[in-house]
């Protein structure tokens, strides 16, 4: 994070609404959006900040020691304003749904990333129910990770499935039945 200017970095879970959140605070001579395309280029999606918040120093107790409530309500005045396009079509709006009920955020775009919105795993679990149920199909939990933003899971799902796709599922599939069954005879043999 040198590269980026980066001095002091301090990244804290925060609760806000219905979600917990990172959330990074750094004392720096770069930009917010700078720092966070740079962890983005390093870090896997679910652990890259929701938000960074770019300080001069960090502030501190009366003991010397970094103070995080001082932080926390720092970082709550600077939320990222959500800027973009909204749902179109009758998917986009679903997934919209979905995600907006779990991270408890009204407004979506459907150009965000999940993970930047503040989602995780767990998280994604819920939200892929909730499309499932509103959509009346299934399709597979790792599609979210595949396409994490609401135009490209609702381009996924509105296209046709291809022959490829349904037997690369379909052996999968029966790939981890295998596994399974071979750990089951493992565990009561051993």
């Amino acid at each position: 994070l040198e590269e980026v200017g980066v001095r002091q970095a301090l990244v804290l879970a925060e609760q806000h609404e219905t979600t917990t959140r990172l959330m990074a605070y750094v004392t720096a001579d770069g930009e917010s959006a700078t720092i966070r395309r740079g962890l983005q280029q390093r870090l896997p999606d679910y652990m890259v900040p929701s938000v960074v918040v770019v300080l001069s120093s960090f502030p501190l107790t009366p003991h010397g020691k970094v103070d995080r409530n001082a932080l926390s309500q720092l970082g709550a005045t600077q939320q990222e304003p959500v800027t973009g396009d909204r749902a179109r079509t009758e998917t986009e709006r679903v997934i919209v749904a979905a995600l907006a009920n779990e991270l408890g955020v009204a407004d979506l775009t459907v150009h965000a990333n999940f993970f930047d919105m503040g989602a995780d795993s767990l998280m994604l679990v819920q939200v892929h129910a909730g499309i499932e149920q509103h959509l009346g199909r299934t399709f597979p939990l790792l599609m979210l990770y595949q396409h994490p933003t609401v135009s490209l899971l609702a381009a996924s799902l509105d296209s046709p499935p291809t022959p490829t796709a349904d037997k690369d599922a379909a052996t999968e599939a029966e790939a981890r039945a295998t596994r399974r069954r071979g750990t089951r005879r493992r565990s009561r043999h051993g």
